[in-house]
């Protein structure tokens, strides 16, 4: 069950499972715990719901897409991906992403940031060869249509960090790699970069301030990384 209070009100998501079929309900209440409406949502039985968030004029739920063996035919290992739709006030579906790696992506937690944006983040396994790889942390970010033009193309997250940080580009690129230095300006690590967001590991350098340099399509921005 998820909770959420906006404008005077609790906003609840219940499953209601009969037989077979989960059904997903959005149950608002007033400040005395009276029931004011209860609506439907239209989402499917093969999706886990993880979180639910109210944004302006709409609902936004995010879950994790499973595909068992049985509905893999072609596969000899399950897959999985995080799931992102928009619903209406009234329950109706207005659009669904399905975002990940061919593989096995396990959502664990959705937080809504400050620019109203969604971060997604996780686990990944990719699938090469027809074995799954190892798994890595997996984030995906996705922006509010209205705050496009306000948002940084280059982000880390989380920063600081006591170990792992995300490198978000927020654009498409065609090549793209990412250079760690020390304050001093020592060359540490480099990594090619093959999808918007990138985990780095910081964790065997000690704590202090680290520069990010990104190169993507003829273009250098920075950023500062602070490790705990």
């Amino acid at each position: 069950m998820n909770v959420i209070k906006s404008d005077n009100q609790y906003y609840l998501t219940l499953k209601d499972i009969k037989g077979s079929e989960t059904i997903n309900k959005l149950i608002v209440l007033d400040e005395n715990m009276s029931q004011v409406s209860s609506t439907t949502l239209e989402i499917k039985n093969n999706l886990d719901l993880k979180e639910i968030f109210l944004n302006k004029d709409y609902i936004i739920s995010t879950s994790n897409q499973i595909n068992t063996l049985d509905d893999k035919k072609t596969s000899k290992i399950p897959e999985s991906y995080y799931n992102y739709e928009t619903f209406d006030l009234s329950g109706k579906k207005l659009n669904s992403k399905k975002l990940g790696l061919k593989g096995y992506n396990y959502l664990e937690k959705s937080i809504i940031t400050r620019d109203n944006s969604i971060i997604l983040f996780g686990s990944s396994s990719e699938i090469k060869n027809n074995l799954q790889d190892n798994s890595q942390l997996y984030l995906v970010k996705i922006g509010d249509k209205e705050n496009q033009n306000n948002r940084k193309f280059i982000e880390a997250y989380p920063n600081p960090t006591s170990d792992f940080v995300n490198i978000l580009i927020n654009k498409d690129f065609d090549n793209a790699t990412i250079e760690i230095y020390n304050i001093t300006g020592q060359y540490l690590q480099s990594i090619v970069v093959k999808y918007r967001s990138t985990p780095i590991s910081l964790e065997n350098y000690p704590s202090g301030l680290y520069i990010a340099k990104i190169n993507y399509d003829n273009q250098t921005e920075s950023i500062k990384i602070i490790k705990k």
